[in-house]
């Protein structure tokens, strides 16, 4: 179960007065190569809410935010002229803030509840999202603005209530204050406005450190994709550079292996041509050694044969 700690809140962009469904929407996202529907949930012009991405998977409706938040569309956000206005319909409204509510009781760690424009970076780091900033203007309205209004109107409304009640009065609602107010008197007409004030400025210091954080947190996270496509680029990078290396290494060993096969026949030709010299020398040398003992034979004959001759001829000189 992925863990979720903000709700934020889009429009469909589509001119008001027109209805459409989360099925509609989930057909737009599909031709758009999403996986389904990117919002959990869609409210109607006429208050339905219906259901989109299952809650307990990560919406595809705001970079950064995904994993962590819920994503609420209402149908429309565009006026008659197509431009960005707050279409929102009075019973759009008040499913809005039940749906709020009830996210919040089933959530407890939801402490972020902003608009998708409230997610563009604070590119001045004034600490402020402005208009000027705005990536998108949906939901085209301020959700913070809204929301603290509406908890200061239920404020004001509990207190009053209880007022009127701890007069006992049983008559209009119109009719009990004016008789509580007649039975107050102004010291402590003053401590209820004064405590009324006070929480209102409380409410506004801490919605202020809200804004504060999630700007901070922000630009934290666009921080940290810049860096990781930096990094990823850098890899990319190396990589190519590696392969390039690795290629030209791969290269020059074949240079090199070619080169010793060349030395290699190169010193087996000289080998060879050397071994036929010999071969050819020691040939050479049989030869001659034959020749010259043919020679000697011969020479030997004819001295014998002389030999002979003159003994021969001497002989018959004695007879």
């Amino acid at each position: 179960m992925r863990t979720i700690d903000s709700i934020i809140i889009h429009c469909s962009a589509t001119p008001y007065g027109k209805d459409f469904t989360a099925a509609d929407i989930n057909r737009w996202h599909r031709q758009r190569n999403f996986n389904g529907i990117g919002y959990h949930f869609v409210i109607r012009p006429d208050g339905t809410i219906e259901n989109g991405r299952p809650v307990g998977k990560p919406g595809a409706h705001c970079l950064g935010w995904n994993n962590r938040s819920i994503g609420i569309c209402y149908i429309g956000g565009l006026d008659a002229d197509g431009r960005p206005a707050d279409t929102r319909t009075d019973a759009q409204k008040k499913a809005m803030r039940e749906l709020i509510a009830r996210l919040q009781k089933e959530h407890f760690g939801i402490r972020t509840i902003i608009g998708h424009r409230d997610t563009s970076p604070d590119l001045n780091g004034n600490g402020q999202i402005e208009p000027e900033e705005f990536i998108k203007v949906c939901p085209c309205f301020d959700v913070r603005n809204w929301l603290q209004s509406t908890a200061f109107a239920t404020l004001y409304t509990g207190a009053f209530l209880l007022a009127a009640t701890a007069c006992g009065s049983h008559r209009s609602l119109s009719h009990s204050s004016e008789t509580c107010d007649s039975s107050m008197n102004s010291q402590t007409t003053k401590t209820i406005r004064q405590q009324l004030a006070t929480q209102a400025l409380q409410k506004l210091v801490s919605d202020s450190s809200t804004i504060t954080q999630d700007a901070t947190e922000e630009y934290t996270e666009l921080t940290t994709i810049i860096r990781r496509g930096k990094k990823s680029s850098s890899a990319s990078q190396k990589h190519q550079h590696a392969h390039s290396t690795d290629s030209m290494k791969v290269t020059n060993n074949h240079q090199e292996e070619a080169a010793d096969r060349t030395e290699s026949v190169q010193k087996l030709s000289l080998q060879e041509e050397k071994k036929n010299k010999h071969d050819n020398s020691g040939n050479l040398t049989l030869l001659l050694i034959g020749g010259g003992s043919v020679a000697t034979v011969l020479l030997y004959r004819q001295i014998q044969r002389k030999r002979q001759r003159n003994k021969d001829s001497s002989h018959y000189t004695e007879a």
